[in-house]
This record gives structure tokens, sequence and C-alpha cells, in this order.
């Protein structure tokens, strides 16, 4: 039993997102509330301190849970289906699922925050060239003809940013590898701050706009954040004991939030679309 505060968000079949706020609430009250067909959520007729609040899903939300995902992107049909082409995408294990799921999921989130297309398709192939921090690459940077096999998938301002994100020390933009490290920041970034000059893996030594690096920066958070799904229904549910009241898990916040919204609030002046 528990008597407090609570405020609970239900994601439904009806699309809406159901905000539920309740007062001094004996947890088992909940037992009895269900969706019907007016799309109303009746509660137990004895307790009068629960409110529900009907909230539409944004249509970007919508079309990522349904995997519509050319409502975010024209032409992202034809590019996901590169992934078919190149079978190594689905065959290749990386976090939870493969890479390809990986990938398109961070377009997903880039796409549901609204980022410019560049963005977005950069998200979908952010380690076509590998990286700082991951050895495995589909395409060779150093390779012009490579390059250009890319840029006719995604575009030339998408291939370039992509560029950047797999070939720049990443951990060195705005001290991303200390703020992970220790939580400490080197700076805030506005639309008119320099270029900062950054270890480049193929050219030594290159200049990054601001802009640049805002748009890498997010693009890592995406990537993370992908990643970050702690729950797991079935194994969660059957072979973890976890009180029933915690359910669908015990909320507790990756470790990785702390230095992404830090790094979110360095960027958002130099931003053309802030995540909300």
């Amino acid at each position: 039993m528990l008597s407090t505060t609570i405020t609970v968000l239900l994601l439904t079949l009806c699309n809406t997102i159901i905000a539920v706020h309740c007062t001094n609430v004996n947890v088992d009250s909940f037992t009895n509330c269900k969706n019907n067909d007016n799309d109303t959520l009746p509660t137990n007729s004895t307790n009068n301190n629960v409110r529900w609040t009907h909230v539409p899903i944004p249509p970007l939300v919508d079309a990522l849970l349904d995997e519509e995902w050319d409502t975010l992107d024209p032409s992202a049909s034809e590019m996901i289906s590169t992934f078919r082409t190149n079978k190594s995408f689905a065959r290749f294990p990386h976090a939870r699922n493969v890479f390809k799921n990986h990938l398109i999921g961070t377009f997903g989130l880039l796409g549901m925050w609204g980022q410019p297309y560049d963005v977005r398709r950069t998200g979908l192939f952010h380690t076509a060239y590998g990286g700082d921090l991951f050895g495995f690459a589909k395409w060779d940077a150093s390779s012009m003809s490579h390059r250009e096999e890319l840029r006719n998938i995604t575009g030339e301002d998408s291939e370039a940013l992509t560029y950047l994100f797999g070939t720049v020390n990443r951990g060195a933009l705005l001290n991303l590898a200390g703020l992970m490290a220790n939580d400490t920041i080197d700076e805030r970034l506005s639309s008119d701050s320099p270029d900062v000059i950054v270890e480049h893996r193929i050219s030594g030594l290159i200049s990054v706009s601001a802009a640049d690096i805002a748009k890498i920066m997010v693009v890592t958070m995406a990537d993370y954040l992908e990643q970050m799904v702690e729950v797991n229904g079935w194994r969660d549910h059957h072979q973890v004991e976890e009180p029933l009241k915690l359910y669908p898990g015990g909320g507790r916040p990756a470790t990785a939030f702390y230095w992404i919204s830090k790094i979110c609030r360095a960027v958002r002046n130099a931003l053309e679309v802030i995540p909300p």
C-alpha cells in the first residue's frame, strides 16, 4: 500500500498519452483502471482523488512509434534500403540488437526531436566511417570513391557531417571525454562562437565550426540515448525480482543522463533546432 502524490505517464494503443495524477491514493486503485471505447478511463468509484488527462501524442512521436520513417524524412525508406543491400548492417551485433536497428533508432530520435535533415541522416549513418569510440566502418573515410558512394545515399550536407562525426576526436569537443569521466565541461557554444581546432585522424588538425560541433553533439546524445533502455519486459518480469508496484521498472535514470543534459545545455544556443 502506498499513500503519496504520484504522477504516471501511460502510453496507450488509442494514440494518446494519458497523464495520471493521483494524490493520497492507494496504488491498488490503479488495478481497475482501463481504457474504453469512448477513450475515457474510469476510476474506482470510491476514489475521488484520481484525475485523468488526455494529451494527444505529437505527430513526430507517432511516426517514431509506428516506424513511419518517411514521415521523418521523405527519403528514409530509400536510405534504409541500403541496409538490405549491405547485409553486414543486419549481421553485426551492437548494443541490445543488431547495428541497423541502432542506426534506425538513432535516426528516429533525431527525427522526433525535429532536427534538420542533415542531422537526422547523419544519425542514420553516424558511424559509417567508424569513429574515435567505434573501431568498425562500412566506408573508408580516406577514399573519395567511398565518400561519393555515401554522398549519393544521404546527400552532400549529411555526408560531410557524417565524415566529421567519424573522423574528428569527439572526446576533445567541449571536453566531452572529461565530462563523461569527471563531470567537467569546457564552455557553452553560441551561434557566433569561434571555430575550434580539433584533432582529425586523416588530416591532422582541422577547424570545426560551432554549428557543426553542436550538430555532432546532438547526434552523440541520440546515439547514446538509443542504447540506454534498461527495462526489458520479458527478462525483468521473469528473471529479476522487482516489487510489482514499480512496474514497468525502478525508474532509475541511466548514468549518462548527467553528462547528456550538460552537453545539451552547452550546445543549445548553436543549434538550429533545440531538442525538446
